[in-house]
């Protein structure tokens, strides 16, 4: 595949490399290169693209891209197929990154050469390229790395902890493991605030947020941003989503242009508190602080406080835009480097927007219009013109449309150069000096990638949460534990997902997991609690099909035969559910919503038990009131089911609180994370709250009439504990 040996490359550039480049910093290293670079390779810079494949060659578009476009960097995602099945993902994914820099190295180093129809026959300045990844969202939560790394719990399965080093601990691990993978840019975390779950649509963000108060939002988001830097030594960059916020949507932005009815002061006291937060000093300033934010496809109706004026898309207008970053400490901030990322310029919420019948798109416009709404970094993805005859050739059309008005107008090439400005600064903060041949050499060895065991463990453990009933009613409500005797009936839900289009469907839970795992800990081999021979488990697709709602399609997963799940069911004394959120096109997801509306007989002198395995409030309080016990865990992996096996057996207990309001059972976060008014608030002299190693203040025994006496109090505690 390789054109070039790696060897003449060295050679070359070492004879080439001319004076050290010390001489040159004394300046400005940034303003530097940009000097050196021709409007083609500034262009270059604004464009992060999508790829099909994790394999190219010298004729594969990317290739073209990277070596004659001069793009700033590519985006991975195994929707793109870019990540390989296991057992070879990790070192396939290392070696892609690898070769996708070693490509655009060689470019740089032998430019005329790779590309003799360049009239000047000159190499392009070396810019080493972004290479990101999103870890989750909202339509794709399970991540796109699926097998071989650490596992990192849901954001909210760190919120529930409302533990900031859980967080720092979580970024660290995904940061050190991402870096020795060659990933350098990190589109997360999402800083979106929860603040009305009962918008239960597609669109909701499920588990991909901290919770929704901006306070604790804000702290984890710092602490899940100083790990990341900290994890990778500050070598990957951090773009926080979805700026200005999407907690309030009531629909997916990949789908259409959701519009939220709150003004900028409104805005600024919930949805852009975390973003503050992590904007407080210039990036690189301080570790919790973030490179970039990713701008949203989100409009706002009463922005300016004229409730009858809606906004187009943040993401596409430049006055929304504006106005939000004049807020300090953003203001400071940006001026301080700090980079804007659109959200894919080709999501069908950006091309329904600019044509509801879906019939045209002009994609020279939507990038210059999300370009000059502010944004210096382009997510360019399925960005296909109808007219044209693949994507390629819709984004090399939109590169020399952006080059041909950078060469005519000179207003456009000033914010060109204004935004390549803040991307070559980014970019040397991570990489240091471009031109040392260590340079992508990972800091973190791949043999490291996938070891951490302890983290999610640790989450599931702080993390757990008992929803209903409280902890001094479960005794009442079940009885306690299983018995050796006692029958027990698991139902998980049964959706699978791919690595790529071609690698075989994984299921997100095994249907045996929660079986498995009782078996493993509390079984013959275990503790002895309970035997083998009285366990079974079905999927709730084999739940929704003996309810008598068939599927329309033949499912991945195999049925079984509904009188195999009655006469399961029938015997039962333990109905356990291992439960998702509920999705329209994944069936069987809506079993036990079934269950307890039109057949709670069935539940009838059963212990009924629920672990929601993402989020909480996927029950209405009317189901609730039929479930004995419901837990919260918030994340499907396997330190989570071990944490739903002890829960059961009452071997461990939830000691974790929701980040996020559950209408079901009442609880309002607002409420809960106020002052506990119950509580006896401690008064301390100040001279008596001293650092270790302080001298005690003397000439205190005492107090007059008229002194001024300094008091410390605290701590203030809320209504779930935290202080």
């Amino acid at each position: 595949m390789r054109k070039f040996s790696l060897l003449l490359v060295f050679i070359i550039f070492t004879v080439a490399a001319g004076p050290s480049p010390d001489l040159h910093r004394q300046t400005d290293p940034a303003a530097d290169l940009l000097a050196s670079m021709s409007p083609e390779e500034r262009v270059g810079q604004l464009f992060l693209i999508t790829f099909n494949g994790s394999d190219f060659d010298e004729d594969s578009p990317i290739y073209d891209l990277v070596v004659n476009h001069h793009i700033s960097g590519v985006i991975l995602n195994r929707q793109n197929n870019n990540i390989t099945d296991s057992p070879d993902t990790i070192n396939d994914l290392r070696a892609l990154t690898r070769e996708l820099q070693d490509f655009n190295r060689e470019a740089s180093l032998l430019g005329s050469i790779l590309n003799p129809q360049d009239p000047t026959n000159s190499p392009p300045v070396y810019v080493p390229l972004f290479v990101a990844l999103e870890p989750s969202s909202s339509e794709d939560a399970y991540g796109q790395i699926l097998e071989g790394l650490s596992t990192v719990p849901s954001q909210m399965a760190v919120g529930a902890t409302w533990d900031v080093s859980m967080a720092f601990q979580a970024g660290s691990t995904l940061g050190r493991e991402l870096e020795a993978l060659g990933i350098n840019l990190l589109i997360g975390p999402s800083l979106d605030v929860l603040e009305d779950t009962r918008l239960l649509q597609s669109g909701d963000l499920g588990v991909q947020s901290f919770g929704g108060d901006p306070f604790w939002v804000s702290q984890m988001g710092e602490a899940f941003i100083s790990g990341i830097h900290t994890g990778s030594d500050s070598r990957i960059g951090v773009i926080a989503s979805h700026f200005p916020g999407l907690g309030s949507s009531d629909r997916s932005a990949d789908e259409e242009v959701a519009t939220v009815r709150k003004s900028l002061e409104q805005l600024k006291q919930i949805e852009l508190t975390p973003f503050f937060a992590v904007a407080d000093t210039k990036p690189g300033g301080d570790i919790e602080t973030a490179d970039g934010f990713m701008t949203s496809h989100i409009r706002y109706q009463g922005f300016t406080g004229n409730i009858r004026a809606t906004t187009r898309p943040v993401s596409l207008d430049s006055q929304a835009f504006s106005q939000l970053m004049e807020l300090e400490p953003l203001s400071t901030w940006r001026d301080g480097g700090g980079v804007a990322l659109s959200d894919s310029l080709g999501a069908r919420s950006i091309r329904r927007f600019r044509d509801p019948l879906e019939l045209s798109f002009q994609s020279h416009l939507v990038a210059r219009d999300a370009f000059l709404a502010g944004n210096d970094l382009l997510w360019i993805q399925d960005f296909q013109n109808p007219e044209d005859p693949d994507e390629y050739s819709t984004i090399v059309s939109t590169i020399s449309f952006f080059t041909t008005k950078y060469l005519e107008d000179p207003g456009f090439a000033q914010r060109v150069d204004r935004s390549v400005l803040r991307v070559l600064k980014l970019k040397l903060r991570m990489f240091g000096d471009f031109e040392s041949p260590g340079l992508f050499n990972p800091v973190n060895n791949i043999s490291i990638v996938g070891t951490d065991l302890e983290t999610s463990t640790q989450i599931a453990q702080s993390g757990a949460t008992l929803v209903s009933p409280d902890q001094e009613e479960i005794d009442d409500r079940v009885g306690g534990k299983p018995e050796i005797g006692e029958r027990i009936v698991f139902f998980t839900d049964s959706r699978t997902i791919r690595q790529c289009d071609t690698c075989e469907p994984v299921p997100v839970m095994p249907i045996n997991a929660l079986e498995s795992t009782v078996v493993r800990l509390f079984g013959p081999g275990g503790t002895g609690e309970v035997g083998a021979w009285n366990l079974r488990s079905f999927s709730m697709a084999d739940l929704a099909n003996h309810l008598g709602s068939p599927p329309e399609t033949v499912p991945v997963v195999p049925l079984v035969s509904a009188d195999d799940v009655d006469q399961a069911i029938r015997f039962a004394d333990w109905l356990v559910f291992s439960v998702l959120d509920i999705r329209d096109d994944e069936y069987g997801t809506e079993a036990l919503k079934l269950m307890l509306d039109q057949r709670p007989d069935l539940a009838r002198d059963k212990k009924l038990v629920v672990f929601a395995h993402d989020i909480p409030y996927i029950l209405d309080a009317t189901d609730i009131s039929k479930v004995d016990v419901f837990y919260a865990l918030y994340d499907s992996s396997s330190a989570f089911v071990d944490m739903a096996a002890k829960l059961l057996f009452l071997e461990d207990s939830a000691e974790g609180e929701s980040p996020v309001s559950i209408p079901g059972i009442g609880y309002d976060l607002i409420a809960v994370t106020s002052p506990d008014p119950e509580q006896t608030i401690q008064l301390f002299l100040a001279s008596e709250v001293q650092e270790e190693g302080e001298e005690t203040q003397e000439g205190e025994e005492g107090f007059q009439v008229g002194d001024i006496v300094s008091v410390i109090a605290g701590p203030i505690i809320d209504g779930n504990g935290n202080p």
